[in-house]
C-alpha cells in the first residue's frame, strides 16, 4: 500500500476557510474557494500582536494623532484591516443590517426614543459614516452568534473582523470630532460598550491556538473594558452641544447622594462601606475609595427604574485612575467593591451581550481576596450563583 502523502497543516488560511474547516490555499488578495463562491475573503493577523495601539480613547479629541482605546488593545486582533474590503458590500453584511433593523435587541433600554435612535437614526448615520456602518454590522453578527450556537464561530470571527475595521477607520475621526461627524461618532461610542461585553474573553498564541486564560489575565480583561467604558464617555462627553437628539441614550438619572435605599438593599451597601473603610491606610486612599463608593450609591440600580441597567454600566464609566490602579493591584477594598458590582451585572435581563462575565467577575474577586472575605462575599456570591432572566429573543 503507498504511503500517504504527509500534508502540513497551515495556520495562515483565509477566516471564511477557517470557519468552513477546510483547506486554503493562501491566495491573495483572494483565496480560490472564495473566488469560485464569490465571497469575500479576509486574513487575520498572523502575529498575536494587537493592531490596535494602548492608550485612552479620548485621548484623540486633542491629539493630533489619535490612537484607540486603551481597552482595546488586549481584545484579539483578528484581521488586519488594511486586508478588508471597505469600499464592498456584501450579501453577508446585508443579511447582517436586516437583522440589525429587524431584531428586537438594542443596546440600551429599548423605550420609544431609543427605539427610534437606534432603528432609524443610526442606520441613516452609518450609510454616511463607514466607522458606524461596520460597528452595526459587528454587534449584529454578535448578537447571531449569541442566538444561533452551531454558527456561533463563524458569527464571532466576522463580528470581530467588522469590529476591527470600524476602529480602524475611526481613529483618524478622534481627532476631529465636529458637528456633521458627532452623531455617528457617539453612536458607535454606545455600540462600543456593548461589544466590549459581548466579545469572548480569549486570548490566542502567534499560532491562533486558544489559550486558557488565568485569573490574572481575566482580571486584566474586565480592567480594560472599564478603561474603554471610561474613554467613551470622555468622549461623549467632549460634544454634547452637537448631540442633543440622543439624550435619551447617553442623560441616565442618577439616584440623589444621600438617597435611602431599601432596608434590604441598605444593609448591604452599609455593610461594603464599613469593609471598605476598615482597610483604608491613608488619606488619599480614604479620598478615592469615598469617592468610589459615593458614585457606586449614585448608580446603584434602583428596581423598577427605566434607568437600572443603564446606571450599572454608568458606575464603570465613573471610576478613577486611582481606583482602577487599586483593582491592578489587586488591594482587597477595590477587589471587594469590584465583585458587588460583578453581582449588579450578573442580574441585567434585558442586556444579553454581557454574557457570563458578571458571574466571572465574581469568581476571579473570590480567587484573589484572602479567606478573611468570605463573610462579606457572600451577598455577590449569592447574586451570582443565579440563574440569569431570559434575556432578549429574536
Amino acid at each position: 500500500m503507498p504511503s500517504r502523502r504527509s500534508h502540513t497543516k497551515s495556520r495562515h488560511g483565509c477566516l471564511e476557510c477557517k470557519a468552513k474547516k477546510v483547506k486554503c490555499d493562501q491566495g491573495k488578495p483572494t483565496c480560490a474557494r472564495c473566488t469560485k463562491s464569490k465571497q469575500p475573503c479576509h486574513y487575520g493577523v498572523v502575529s498575536g500582536k494587537p493592531c490596535l495601539s494602548p492608550t485612552s480613547l479620548a485621548s484623540g479629541v486633542n491629539n493630533p494623532s489619535p490612537k484607540l482605546p486603551w481597552g482595546i488593545s488586549r481584545f484579539p486582533s483578528p484581521v488586519d484591516p488594511l486586508e478588508t474590503q471597505q469600499g464592498t458590500f456584501t450579501a453577508s453584511d446585508l443579511n447582517l443590517m436586516h437583522h440589525y433593523s429587524t431584531v428586537k435587541f438594542l443596546p440600551l433600554a429599548p423605550n420609544g426614543a431609543e427605539t427610534e435612535i437606534w432603528q432609524k437614526l443610526a442606520p441613516e448615520e452609518a450609510f454616511k459614516h463607514r466607522f458606524l456602518l461596520y460597528g452595526i454590522l459587528a454587534f449584529a453578527a454578535l448578537h447571531k452568534a449569541y442566538l444561533y450556537p452551531a454558527t456561533a464561530p463563524e458569527n464571532t470571527l466576522l463580528a470581530m473582523q467588522h469590529y476591527t475595521t470600524a476602529i480602524s477607520l475611526f481613529r483618524p475621526v478622534l481627532s476631529n470630532i465636529q458637528p456633521d461627524n458627532a452623531v455617528a461618532a457617539f453612536l458607535l461610542s454606545g455600540l462600543v460598550v456593548c461589544i466590549s461585553w459581548a466579545l469572548p474573553m480569549t486570548s490566542s498564541d502567534s499560532m491562533g491556538n486558544a489559550l486558557v486564560l488565568t485569573t490574572g489575565e481575566k482580571l486584566q480583561h474586565i480592567l480594560d473594558i472599564m478603561r474603554l467604558l471610561r474613554g467613551v464617555r470622555e468622549i461623549v462627553e467632549s460634544g454634547q452641544a452637537w448631540t442633543q437628539q440622543l439624550a435619551p441614550i447617553f442623560n441616565l438619572v442618577a439616584n440623589e447622594p444621600d438617597s435611602i435605599f431599601p432596608p434590604d438593599e441598605e444593609v448591604i451597601l452599609q455593610a461594603l462601606e464599613q469593609r471598605v473603610y476598615a482597610e483604608v491606610e491613608s488619606p488619599a486612599e480614604n479620598d478615592m475609595y469615598s469617592e468610589t463608593l459615593r458614585n457606586f450609591r449614585r448608580y446603584w440600580p434602583v428596581e423598577h427604574s427605566p434607568y437600572a441597567h443603564g446606571l450599572v454600566y454608568a458606575w464603570t464609566t465613573q471610576n478613577s485612575n486611582e481606583f482602577l490602579n487599586a483593582i491592578l493591584e489587586r488591594r482587597p477594598p477595590a477587589l471587594l467593591i469590584l465583585a458587588y458590582h460583578g453581582a449588579l451585572l450578573h442580574e441585567l435581563t434585558d442586556c444579553w451581550w454581557v454574557g457570563d462575565k458578571g458571574r466571572v467577575i465574581v469568581q476571579i474577586v473570590e480567587e484573589l481576596l484572602p479567606v478573611g472575605y468570605k463573610d462579606i462575599m457572600e451577598w455577590p456570591k449569592m447574586r451570582a450563583a443565579q440563574l440569569r432572566p431570559s434575556m432578549n429573543a429574536p
